[in-house]
């Protein structure tokens, strides 16, 4: 959480207009961005816990941590930019973002997809709710089959939507051995919360 903090109240818009260097890093990784078919970066002024989970903020940070570090190494002129590029280097903070853009993305916007499509009755989604239980046991027993994106909870249904984001998230990281413990941990959170 601090990691996602820090580096909005640096590098959102409006977020820290002192310190910060929004302008600065949005020049910077314009070129990036567009190189890899992606829009401008949607960061905001951190706003608690909600901005943990807004999906699009983990998957750009995770995304991202490449270019932050780089474009603060040697740009630290205050202690919120060199606390930022000091978390951007803790791999457990990034294999902590990354868990949950997988759980964001494989999991809770497929569920959220359901949920709001109207052909799907409220009766069918106990069926729904029981086959993400299940879900949550098979992803648990190949969890590297769930970081590869092969393993969904409701099947061939499950909506995902395929972009370069995705494909960061399911690549082959050096540091994924500890992204497998925070799905350790939180897969069967998960699934006790649906029980």
């Amino acid at each position: 959480m601090r990691l996602i903090r820090t580096t909005c109240k640096a590098l959102a818009r409006g977020a820290d207009e002192k310190c910060g260097k929004f302008k600065g890093f949005k020049t910077y990784v314009r070129d990036f961005l567009k190189g890899h078919k992606l829009q401008a970066y949607h960061w905001k002024n951190f706003m608690g816990i909600a901005s943990i989970f807004y999906l699009k903020v983990l998957l750009e940070y995770f995304v991202l941590r490449e270019k932050i570090e780089e474009f603060l190494t040697g740009n630290q002129t205050n202690k919120l930019l060199m606390a930022v590029l000091h978390d951007i280097k803790i791999p457990i903070f990034l294999a902590e973002v990354k868990a949950l853009g997988l759980v964001s993305r494989l999991i809770t916007g497929p569920l959220w997809c359901l949920l709001e499509d109207r052909s799907v009755h409220i009766m069918d989604m106990n069926t729904h709710y029981l086959e993400l239980v299940v879900f949550f046991d098979d992803a648990l027993q190949d969890i590297g089959k769930f970081m590869k994106g092969n393993l969904l909870p409701f099947g061939d249904a499950t909506l995902v939507k395929q972009d370069p984001l995705l494909e960061c998230l399911l690549e082959d990281w050096e540091h994924d051995d500890k992204v497998v413990v925070f799905l350790n941990i939180t897969l069967p959170g998960s699934k006790e919360a649906f029980c």
